[in-house]
């Protein structure tokens, strides 16, 4: 309605600027002055209905960035874990690389599809980025030692940590809901965000990438 109401006001705009090389008569002055009275109304409906559209907007932007600082913070790349031969290691000693955060278990058959896709994507980038696996040990999985067994026969080269207690992939959820899920953080440990099922080469180095050439 609104749109036909725009094209009556033109099609008013162009008779009255034809009569206006006329003398004007009460009935084009009382014409003109309607024209411009629904002109300016429905200006000002356009402008209300534009600000109410913005303002949406604004407040969806601002409700999506407290949910991703929040998510943010949640997921923090600063905790340590075993890497089951007795060390603990921090993974924000890795800030100053590119970081993949990989929760895996052992069980999963997508987890180990994707193994051996980190460990070529690690052998070309291992300078700038990191790939941190961390092993969801759940009580009746393999033990630590069968965990590390699997590793080392596998000639993986990207670090392992295992989270024996579950403890850390709790602190993790509701973004961990099942296996694989992966983080990943920009130099410096900011988060960017989060990715659930598995990981291949070429998805891998398009994140990498994209962000290399921001």
């Amino acid at each position: 309605m609104k749109n036909v109401i725009k094209v009556l006001i033109i099609s008013m705009f162009i008779m009255i600027f034809l009569v206006g090389c006329q003398p004007k008569d009460k009935k084009s002055e009382e014409a003109e002055k309607e024209q411009k009275e629904t002109s300016q109304n429905d200006k000002e409906e356009d402008d209300l209905e534009e600000e109410e559209d913005n303002s949406k907007d604004d407040k969806a932007k601002d409700e999506n960035g407290d949910a991703f600082q929040a998510e943010a913070e949640a997921l923090a790349l600063d905790f340590s874990l075993s890497d089951g031969k007795g060390n603990m290691i921090n993974v924000a000693d890795y800030n100053d690389k590119f970081v993949f955060l990989n929760f895996f278990t052992t069980w999963c058959g997508y987890c180990m599809e994707e193994m051996p896709e980190f460990q070529t994507v690690y052998n070309q980038y291992k300078d700038d980025v990191e790939i941190i696996i961390v092993n969801v040990n759940f009580e009746d999985d393999q033990s630590v030692e069968d965990v590390v067994k699997w590793y080392e026969e596998e000639g993986f080269t990207f670090p392992m940590l295992i989270d024996e207690g579950v403890e850390q992939t709790e602190a993790f959820y509701p973004y961990v809901t099942g296996f694989p899920t992966t983080f990943v953080y920009a130099k410096g440990g900011e988060y960017l965000g989060y990715l659930s099922g598995g990981l291949n080469e070429a998805s891998m180095k398009e994140i990498i990438e994209g962000y290399m050439d921001k």
